[in-house]
Formats: C-alpha cells, sequence, structure tokens
C-alpha cells in the first residue's frame, strides 16, 4: 500500500487501497456465498476520514439470478483500513408505507422487492381500494433515465 499524506501529516489509504480490501471483503465471504459470482461496487462518499461503498455479489450469469441482489453500504476507515458492518440498504414497510402514502394519500395493502439495477432497487406497491399500482426506486444517483425500462416492465 502507498498511502497517500493528507495535511495533517498522517497516511491515509488510497481509493485503490479501499478497493482491494472492499473485494478481498466480498469475496472472502464477508456478505455470502461469493461463489459463481462477481462483485458490483460504487463508490457513494469520500473524506479524509473513510471511502464509503455500495457493493453487491451477483451472478455471473444474470439470467441464472432469481432474486433481487442485496446491496451492502460498507464504510472503509482510511487510517486504519478497518471495515465497518456491512449496512444492508432495503426499504422496510412502514418505509414503503410512508412514502406511498405521502405522495399519493393511498394506504398500502401489499409491497413486494421486485427488481435491482446496478445502482437501484425497485419495489412494487399496491393500494387499498385502487387498481393504480406504483414503483417506489431507491437510487444511488439521480440519474432517472432508467425508469423507462422498468416502467415498461410494470405496465
Amino acid at each position: 500500500m502507498d498511502p497517500e499524506v493528507p495535511h495533517d501529516g498522517l497516511p491515509r489509504l488510497t481509493y485503490e487501497d479501499a478497493k482491494s480490501l472492499l473485494l478481498k471483503f466480498m469475496f472472502s465471504g464477508g456478505v455470502g456465498s461469493a461463489a459463481g459470482k462477481v462483485v458490483s461496487y460504487s463508490l457513494v462518499e469520500q473524506n479524509n476520514d473513510s471511502y464509503v461503498f455500495l457493493a453487491a455479489l451477483e451472478e455471473l450469469d444474470e439470467t441464472a439470478q432469481l432474486t433481487p441482489v442485496d446491496r451492502y453500504r460498507i464504510a472503509i476507515d482510511s487510517k486504519s483500513g478497518k471495515l465497518d458492518v456491512p449496512d444492508l440498504i432495503f426499504l422496510s414497510t412502514p418505509d414503503l408505507e410512508h412514502i406511498i402514502f405521502r405522495a399519493t394519500g393511498f394506504l398500502v395493502s401489499q409491497a413486494e422487492r421486485f427488481t435491482s439495477g446496478a445502482l437501484s432497487i425497485s419495489y412494487k406497491v399496491s393500494v387499498h381500494d385502487n387498481p393504480l399500482q406504483f414503483v417506489v426506486q431507491m437510487r444511488h444517483h439521480g440519474n432517472v433515465d432508467s425508469i423507462n425500462t422498468i416502467m415498461e416492465l410494470v405496465w
């Protein structure tokens, strides 16, 4: 490792060091069996203290993926190289109920996670007393061009 030395004089991990630690952790079984899988990841935050990644283990063959992919928020301390406990990223039923009620005034009758994009997790939500269904999508970034594909899938 060739640590960076910021203004305070203390060595820090480089992005490449942090990425290597993340991949080592993911392939070691830190969030599940990595057999026959690849790691997808994205750096979502970087500061003097840490690197924060979104990461997942995905089937090598996308057609073999029978369930949505679990994604984790994993922070790596840039001084020590220690990884925080992976935080599973998801919307709970109360989260979805709150989102739908605030956006539409409807009460949720059923909600299910139905797909995962490279940088998103989508939920299909049905409501009481109305045939409408909604898609709630949790995204890593604000670029929503890809929502058209999901909308075609749902409709």
